[in-house]
């Protein structure tokens, strides 16, 4: 299968589920180029510059199952962009910009669970509830899952939804590396062109937060009563490492 056929039928795949279809409507919205490339360090990436506009740029190297997942990872990022009223991550202050990507990518790793679970439930085929292993979030999808078995469904109820986003932050080894690349993209984009573009400085409000854990029509897991306290320090502590890294921004 040749890379064309290879992307057409992931998009295929995920158009077939309620929820990935959603992802598939505003992919097309966003005009987003979708592209296999080898020896990336990770399964998928999702981007946007002036010169390429919206890609995702997903490694060939891994197997379709693991591409599956991170197509719906990287396009619920898409998503999450066409909600939020900024052009870049970097327009917020680094302490800002850190807590709200990881706000971000544990929706996204959350809402990518919820995808591979209802193709698992069209196809029967468990290798879906395998897929995010390639890059370390078996975690994510148990915390999911063992909702699920205990009565809980995803089509309705919150606590599948938040049990995976409050897993993403118990990996502090994780929480780091997205700390540090975001210091790092940060210390890139000043000393860029861009800087000057997207020199509208912002900070993370409550309405910016509220747009992420949107599930369906008056369905948010993020809020309402049961909502998670994203102020908590489980979620905005950031340590003496990275605390020191920021100074150099």
């Amino acid at each position: 299968m040749n890379a064309d056929d290879r992307i057409d039928h992931l998009v295929g795949c995920l158009n077939e589920t309620r929820l990935g279809k959603v992802l598939i409507e505003l992919g097309i919205l966003q005009d987003i180029q979708i592209n296999l490339i080898s020896n990336m360090d990770t399964a998928g990436y999702y981007s946007y510059s002036i010169m390429n506009g919206y890609q995702i740029d997903l490694n060939a190297d891994c197997d379709d199952y693991t591409l599956f997942a991170a197509l719906a990872h990287e396009l619920r990022h898409a998503e999450q962009w066409m909600s939020l009223e900024i052009n870049s991550i970097y327009q917020l202050p680094i302490e800002d910009a850190i807590i709200l990507q990881r706000y971000m990518e544990a929706d996204a790793s959350a809402y990518s669970q919820a995808v591979l679970y209802e193709r698992y439930e069209q196809t029967g085929d468990m290798k879906y509830l395998s897929a995010t292993a390639e890059y370390d979030e078996s975690d994510i999808q148990r915390a999911f899952i063992k909702q699920i078995h205990g009565g809980q469904d995803y089509k309705d109820s919150p606590k599948p939804y938040q049990s995976a986003f409050k897993q993403w932050f118990k990996k502090q080894d994780r929480i780091d590396h997205y700390d540090a690349a975001l210091i790092e993209g940060k210390k890139a984009f000043n000393e860029n062109f861009l800087s000057l573009i997207f020199n509208k400085q912002s900070s993370l409000t409550k309405k910016m937060i509220s747009t992420l854990g949107v599930v369906g029509p008056d369905f948010n897991y993020l809020s309402g009563k049961s909502r998670l306290n994203l102020g908590h320090s489980t979620y905005t502590q950031l340590p003496q490492h990275t605390i020191k890294a920021m100074k150099n921004v």
